[in-house]
């Protein structure tokens, strides 16, 4: 470990969530960097949490490393605590995998989802220590570069970054690479790659000033949209990485389609995605199932913007809940229509939980939804409703919006009408039905028919609000909502200028930092900032000129401007317009004609699809789900994996377990009922921070198991873990043991660093007398806590002791070593700073039945790991 890696762990005890800045994660890339020609940062601009959700991420990272001489790796933003430890103690932003800080990277790039994380571009680009202004970069600065679907109009924050992709990533990644391997010079690589289609270098196209000038940009000057012309598999892993905390989507995803054609007039990624494209049934069932067994979890996404819009959708679904059926997996569609079809999807895809069933109308009332060519009756969504409660959910949830155009105060009593009328069509038997109503509000944004209206007046939004507080008040219903005021700075981020740089980053030197997080957004700290930099926002938020030249109208994505123009007349009519899936052209700008659009072939044999087995022993009879062996496991805690919780490191041996069985046909056994889960006994949790030499965890395994699985199982297993959750042992359970209530353990406590402060060493002396006293009396009759069995001083300075906490497991759960070492030897409550502690194993281990594997075998299966 470099001395930037030491120092930066040296933090970690003083942070919140110190798990996220760990790495490790199991299918993580590592390579020998000498050999590598084009470094590069994938940068989310947002927590570990949310960074780790985002399927992007996992295509670019595969994208870039599986090229020899490429090496991608992760950065997530630091949470305040973390952030304000770097800037004390002067260190760099360092990527998660081999610590390199990231101004001695080639390219750090990074993905943009929601203008809200804007404020964190500075911020990250700051403590990673690089000049935050693209005219402040130096030759020896790596090249800063971004792209995702906030790009539509990257002029807000052009002037933070060297390049910018507009579009899809998986072609122009690979030409991107060549001209970084080819070209030395940062600033001819800047020249090249401003030739390629998609790439827009904000200081050698001038594209801003004319525009400002009112100047028509010549279509052949114009920044063309990427897009690759179908989903091939061959870009997705099939081994996602697997997060070491648990995230907001913790589950294995699979793009199923890009682009939708449902022509929704608000919805900016709709018309930016075009065309449609969709993956084969059968590769989205290979690349779900490979995902599923290489990872673990328990849940599968089916990602777009509208899943019930993949022409192959009830054939998918059936095929996913056969494929799925006998691994406890939950199925989410997160993208469904309002209607009785994506009930009926939902339920054939054969989801586990059913926590809630969410309906997106966006608007209370079916003349608004007209306007914003939502075409869904208040009649379907009812029947939508019904047959969900008859299918298990006992919540519905609403997502609608409030600020769309025409909106009256009839509309927002709509919504009202549309909750209750739900409520009353409720089965007044079992368990009581609810409703929740989420309300955002809506931005005009960029290449959709309303890029030109207003953002209406704040007073306005805020008395819509009230109205729904004070009306909205069924005891099963519940309301939920943004502040406008959010969508408001929304709005001046994605539809402003290259002057709004100056004001984001004022904001950011102004303290502040986060705002996708509600608490940390300050809007009087936004409009501050826009005074500071002499920005008025007010010309964002207003209604735009038809005949004005907008920020992005250097931009071709493939729509043309005047189909825009005319589907917000159509709007203000009421008119719809089809779907052009399925051959309608409206002309929209994009070639037509049906050439673009790339539907999934049809599938005729569903049982053709289908690659799955009924559980069956090694000679081939039905396993009894009832007939199972109790397994134990033992392993390691150690290293940077110290500093993960209880929860999330059982959920990373719950992932190895499940993924090494089903190398095997072997299954976890999972408890009945409406949820099942597995069910895993796991020894007393430690505090964070605390290393383990020995841990265990007690599982269930169907049916009888084959002779010498124990040796498979651990190889699987350390294939898997990561490097410092080691796995030893595996054994079958004993008559009358208890993992879950030993009756005591062993600890060893040793002072780690040799440079103390002043503060350190007093600590260190005076624990060092406490122990001494301890180990002086052999009866430990003057500690309070009456739990130490034994006290052994190896080293007063540094220190090094070893004790055993016992007590009666009948008598409740086990002492806490944090409350021993707090209150009995006098650490300070952040002891892992100045000490490092370890639980050991027991004298007497117990040894693994030959019914399992040889004794021979599973030593040297454990000498190897140890070993490893």
């Amino acid at each position: 470990m470099h001395r930037l890696a030491r120092q930066w762990e040296a933090l970690l005890p003083y942070v919140e969530k110190p798990g996220r800045y760990v790495g490790g994660e199991p299918h993580a890339v590592t390579k020998t960097l000498d050999q590598i020609k084009v470094h590069v940062g994938i940068v989310f601009p947002d927590i570990y949490e949310i960074g780790m959700s985002h399927n992007g991420i996992r295509i670019l990272y595969e994208l870039i490393n599986r090229h020899d001489d490429s090496y991608a790796e992760r950065v997530f933003a630091p949470w305040h605590d973390m952030a304000s430890l770097l800037k004390q103690r002067e260190l760099p932003l360092l990527t998660l995998e081999s610590r390199t800080p990231l101004k001695k990277l080639d390219l750090v790039g990074f993905s943009l989802q929601t203008e809200l994380n804007y404020s964190n571009i500075p911020y990250l680009l700051d403590l990673a220590q690089i000049p935050l202004f693209a005219d402040q970069r130096r030759n020896y600065d790596p090249i800063i570069a971004a792209g995702g679907p906030t790009m539509c109009n990257p002029e807000p924050v052009a002037d933070f970054f060297d390049f910018i992709l507009i579009g899809d990533a998986e072609e122009a990644i690979e030409e991107m690479l060549q001209i970084f391997r080819d070209i030395p010079s940062r600033q001819r690589r800047l020249e090249a790659l401003a030739q390629l289609r998609g790439f827009y270098v904000p200081q050698i196209h001038n594209h801003a000033a004319r525009i400002q000038r009112n100047e028509s940009i010549p279509f052949a000057e114009r920044i063309k949209r990427r897009w690759v012309s179908d989903l091939n598999p061959a870009n997705y892993p099939e081994t996602p990485l697997v997060p070491v905390i648990k995230t907001v989507h913790d589950r294995v995803s699979v793009e199923v389609m890009r682009g939708c054609t449902q022509g929704c007039r608000y919805c900016q990624a709709g018309y930016f995605y075009r065309p449609a494209r969709e993956m084969a049934v059968q590769d989205i069932l290979k690349l779900a199932k490979k995902g599923i067994d290489a990872t673990g979890v328990d849940e599968l996404g089916l990602l777009s913007l509208s899943t019930a819009d993949y022409s192959q959708v009830e054939p998918l679904t059936r095929a996913i809940n056969q494929q799925f059926k006998q691994d406890k997996i939950s199925i989410s569609l997160p993208s469904l229509r309002a209607d009785a079809l994506s009930v009926k999807l939902a339920d054939q895809a054969g989801e586990v939980r059913r926590s809630g069933f969410t309906f997106a109308p966006e608007a209370g009332s079916e003349r608004l939804r007209r306007v914003i060519n939502k075409n869904i009756s208040d009649a379907e969504m009812l029947e939508a409703a019904r047959i969900a409660f008859s299918k298990g959910w006992n919540l519905i949830k609403l997502y609608i919006m409030i600020n769309l155009p025409t909106e009256t105060r009839t509309d927002i009593k709509s919504i009202i009408t549309l909750t209750e009328n739900i409520l009353g069509i409720a089965p007044k038997s079992g368990r009581p039905k609810r409703v929740h109503v989420s309300i955002g509000t809506f931005v005009p944004k960029p290449f959709t028919p309303f890029q030109w209206e207003p953002f209406r007046e704040l007073a306005e939004l805020e008395d819509h609000l009230r109205y729904l507080q004070e009306n909205l008040i069924h005891r099963q219903t519940k309301l939920k909502w943004h502040e406008p005021k959010e969508a408001f700075i929304e709005c001046v981020l994605s539809r402003g200028d290259r002057s709004v740089a100056k004001a984001i980053y004022n904001y950011y030197k102004n303290g502040h930092c986060f705002d996708s997080f509600s608490e940390h957004f300050n809007f009087a700290g936004w409009m501050r900032a826009f005074e500071e930099s002499a920005v008025d926002p007010m010309p964002f938020i207003r209604e735009q000129p038809m005949d004005k030249l907008l920020p992005w109208d250097f931009i071709h994505i493939g729509l043309a401007k005047n189909y825009l123009a005319k589907e917000r007349q159509r709007a203000y009519a009421g008119v719809g317009v089809s779907d052009c899936k399925w051959g309608d052209c409206h002309h929209c700008g994009i070639p037509g004609n049906y050439k673009d659009i790339k539907l999934a072939p049809k599938v005729d044999r569903l049982d053709e699809l289908i690659d799955t087995k009924p559980l069956e022993n090694q000679a081939g009879n039905a396993i009894d789900p009832n007939t199972f062996t109790t397994l134990v496991l033992t392993y390691t805690k150690q290293g940077k994996l110290r500093w993960l919780g209880q929860r999330d490191m059982a959920n990373l041996i719950e992932r190895g377990l499940k993924q090494a069985l089903k190398q095997n046909g072997l299954y976890l056994k999972y408890s009945q009922g409406y949820s099942p889960h597995a069910k895993l006994s796991f020894s007393p949790a430690l505090p964070v921070g605390v290393a383990s030499g020995y841990e265990q965890v007690q599982f269930h395994v169907l049916g009888e198991l084959p002779e010498f699985i124990a040796d498979k199982l651990l190889v699987q297993l350390h294939d898997f873990l990561p490097e410092e959750l080691s796995a030893i042992e595996i054994h079958e359970k004993a008559v009358g043991e208890n993992i879950s209530k030993p009756c005591q353990s062993r600890f060893r406590l040793r002072q780690i660093g040799d440079e103390l402060s002043v503060e350190q060493a007093v600590v260190v002396n005076s624990v060092g007398k406490r122990a001494t006293q301890l180990a002086s009396h052999k009866d430990q009759g003057d500690c309070s806590a009456s739990l130490l069995e034994n006290f052994i001083l190896y080293n007063q300075n540094p220190l090094d002791v070893e004790f055993t906490l016992k007590w009666n497991s009948s008598q409740g759960a086990p002492p806490r070593v944090g409350q021993f070492l707090t209150q009995e030897l006098g650490c300070p409550e952040i002891w892992s700073a100045i000490f490092a502690l370890e639980k050991q194993p027991p004298m007497a281990a117990v040894a693994p039945l030959a019914k399992l594997s040889g004794a021979a075998d599973v030593e040297a299966a454990r000498t190897h790991h140890l070993a490893l």
